[in-house]
C-alpha cells in the first residue's frame, strides 16, 4: 500500500502540475489566482501524502488499532492463501489445548501441521502486478512532459511555475 501511495501522489502531483502550468500559461493569471493555484497545489499535496503515505505506515506500525487475536490473523492470511487457512487454525486450536494438557500427540500434531506450512511463501501475498499497473499510470504525467520537452515549449513549464510560485 505504501508503494502504491508513493506512485499514486506522484501520479496525481504531476498532473496537477501540468494542469495548473497549462491554466496559467494560457490564462495568465492575476496574483490572487496565482496565490491560490499555489496554495491549493500544496494542500492537496499535503493531504495525498497524508492518505495514501502516512496512513498506511501507521497501519503497518499498528499505532491505532489494537492487536489482532491469532485466530484473525489466521482468517486473514486465509483469505490470501484459502488452502492454510484450516491448518492455521488447527495448529492454534493444538496450541491451547495443548497449554491446559500437555501431551506427545498433540504436540507432534502441531509439528506435522507446522511442517507442512513451513514451505508456504507468504511474499507471494503481495500482488505486484497490480503494484506496477499503477507504475505505469505514474508514466503518463512524465510522458506528457517529455513530450513537452521535445516540442521545444520549455517555456510553458518554466514560466508558468515560476508565476505561480512567485504569485505575488
Amino acid at each position: 500500500m505504501i508503494i502504491r501511495g508513493v506512485f499514486s501522489i506522484v501520479t496525481i502531483l504531476a498532473l496537477l502540475f501540468i494542469v495548473f502550468c497549462a491554466i496559467e500559461h494560457f490564462s495568465f493569471l492575476s496574483n490572487s489566482f496565482r496565490k491560490i493555484i499555489f496554495w491549493t497545489y500544496i494542500s492537496i499535496a499535503i493531504i495525498l501524502v497524508i492518505r495514501f503515505f502516512l496512513f498506511p505506515i501507521v497501519q503497518l506500525l499498528q499505532l491505532t488499532k489494537k492487536r489482532i487475536s491469532n485466530k484473525e490473523a489466521a482468517k486473514i492470511i486465509g483469505l490470501h492463501f484459502p488452502e492454510i487457512e484450516d491448518k492455521l487454525i488447527n495448529i492454534l486450536e493444538l496450541k491451547d489445548l495443548s497449554k491446559k494438557s500437555a501431551t506427545d500427540l498433540i504436540d507432534a500434531s502441531i509439528e506435522k501441521k507446522y511442517n507442512k506450512i513451513q514451505s508456504f511463501k507468504f511474499k507471494s501475498a503481495v500482488d505486484w502486478r497490480t503494484t506496477f499497473k499503477y507504475l505505469k499510470l505514474s508514466l503518463i504525467p512524465f510522458g506528457l512532459l517529455f513530450i513537452v520537452f521535445l516540442t521545444g515549449n520549455l517555456g510553458f513549464i518554466s514560466t508558468s511555475t515560476n508565476r505561480i510560485v512567485q504569485y505575488n
